[in-house]
C-alpha cells in the first residue's frame, strides 16, 4: 500500500518473506519508487502517475531483495478510491517472475552461442573454400602485376628513345594504372571473403556480387577446363543482404560443380550461372553444371551437416549455405538435369518498395 506521492505505507508478509526484510519499519514512509534502479525510476513513476490519475500501471523491472537475491517483478498498481471516486491511496501488487527473466536470459545466451559457432562455422568454411582456390587467386593477382611490369618497362623505353612520344607514354601509363586497380580489387575481394565480421543487412545489387565472385573463380574454371557463362537478368531488384555471405553460398556452388566436373572424361564441361525474378517479390540465383548429376537419394542429404561424398570433405558446406540463405528468408534447394547434371537454386527477397 501506498500513499498518493508513492510512500510506502504498509508490505504484506509475503512480500518481505521475497524481499528478505527483517525489519519492515525501517522501509515504512521511505519513497517506493527509490527502492528500484535508477534506470527504472522514470518509468516507475509514469505508473504510479498513471495509478494516481485513476488508471492502471504496469511494468517489470529488477529489484534485487534486501540481501542482495537477483529478484525480476512484474507490478500492476492501482487507485483506491474514497466515496466519491478520488484516489486516496495505491495498491501495487508484485508478482515475482525471476524464474521466467533466467529461463529467457538463459535462452537468449544460448541463441547468442549458438550465432557465435555459426559465424565461426562460416568464416572457416570461407577460409577453406579460398584455400582451394590458392592457385586461382594467385594468378588474378600476377596477370595485372606482370602486366604492370612489362608496360613499365615499355615506358622506359620510349622515354629512353631520341624522341618522346608523350600520348604513347600517357597510354602506358593509364594502363599501368588500370592493372594496378584491377590487382588492388582482387585483394579488397578476397580480404572482405576471409575477414570475420558479423552479418550485415545491406541494400545488395545481387549481379554485382555474382559478377565479383565470377572473377575469382574464373581461373580455377580455366584450370579445369570448365567453361563459365554467366546469364544475369537486367533491372533485378535490390535485395536485403549480407554480401560477403551471400558470395559464400555462390562460391560453394561455384567450387562444388568444378569439383564435380573435374572427374567427367569426355563431353562438355560447362558452368552456367544466372539470375531472374521470382513471384512474389524475390531473386532467384542458379548455378548449373553438367557433371555426373545427383541420385534421388542425395537431393536432400547433400544439405546435412557432416554428409559428403568427397574423400577430404567435411561435409558443412552446404548445410552452412542453407542456413545462410534461410537466415535472410530465402530457400535453397538442388535438383537434377537433362540429360545430365544438377543445379542449385536459392532465393533472396526483395528490398520492400522496390
Amino acid at each position: 500500500m501506498l500513499d498518493l506521492d508513492a510512500n510506502l505505507l504498509f508490505m504484506s508478509s509475503g512480500g518481505q518473506r521475497l524481499l528478505e526484510i527483517d525489519d519492515i519499519q525501517t522501509y515504512m514512509n521511505a519513497c517506493w519508487i527509490d527502492f528500484w534502479q535508477p534506470e527504472d525510476r522514470p518509468r516507475i513513476s509514469e505508473a504510479v502517475a498513471a495509478a494516481r490519475a485513476g488508471g492502471i500501471g504496469k511494468f517489470q523491472a529488477f529489484c534485487p531483495s534486501a540481501k542482495g537475491a537477483p529478484r525480476w517483478w512484474d507490478v500492476i498498481t492501482t487507485p483506491i478510491c474514497n466515496a466519491d471516486g478520488q484516489p486516496e491511496q495505491l495498491l501495487s501488487v508484485s508478482r515475482d517472475i525471476t524464474e521466467g527473466k533466467q529461463a529467457e536470459a538463459e535462452a537468449h545466451e544460448g541463441e547468442r552461442r549458438y550465432r557465435e559457432v555459426q559465424m565461426e562455422l562460416a568464416h572457416a568454411n570461407r577460409v577453406a573454400a579460398m584455400g582451394q582456390l590458392t592457385a586461382s587467386i594467385a594468378h588474378e593477382v600476377k596477370q595485372p602485376i606482370a602486366a604492370t611490369v612489362a608496360n613499365a618497362r615499355a615506358a622506359l623505353r620510349f622515354l629512353d628513345a631520341p624522341t618522346v612520344d608523350l600520348d604513347e607514354v600517357r597510354q602506358i601509363l593509364n594502363d599501368m594504372l588500370k592493372d594496378g586497380n584491377r590487382a588492388g580489387e582482387v585483394v579488397s575481394r578476397i580480404q572482405d571473403l576471409i575477414k570475420k565480421a558479423p552479418p550485415r543487412r545491406d541494400r545488395l545489387n545481387i549481379n554485382e556480387a555474382i559478377r565479383e565472385l565470377l572473377e575469382l573463380t574464373r581461373s580455377a574454371a580455366v584450370k579445369n577446363s570448365v567453361s563459365i557463362h554467366a546469364e544475369l537478368a537486367n533491372g533485378l531488384p535490390i535485395v536485403h543482404g549480407d554480401r560477403v555471405q551471400l558470395q559464400q553460398v555462390l562460391l560453394n556452388l561455384i567450387i562444388n560443380a568444378i569439383e564435380a566436373m573435374s572427374g567427367l572424361g569426355e563431353g562438355p564441361r560447362e558452368l552456367l550461372v544466372s539470375s531472374g525474378t521470382i513471384e512474389p517479390g524475390g531473386v532467384l540465383v542458379r548455378v548449373r553444371d553438367s557433371g555426373p548429376g545427383l541420385e534421388p537419394s542425395m537431393r536432400d542429404r547433400v544439405f546435412e551437416s557432416f554428409y559428403t561424398t568427397k574423400p577430404s570433405g567435411l561435409g558443412l558446406g552446404l548445410s552452412i549455405c542453407r542456413s545462410i540463405v534461410e537466415a535472410h528468408g530465402g530457400r535453397l534447394w538442388a535438383s537434377p538435369t537433362d540429360p545430365q547434371g544438377a543445379v542449385f537454386q536459392f532465393t533472396i527477397p526483395v528490398v520492400e518498395g522496390r
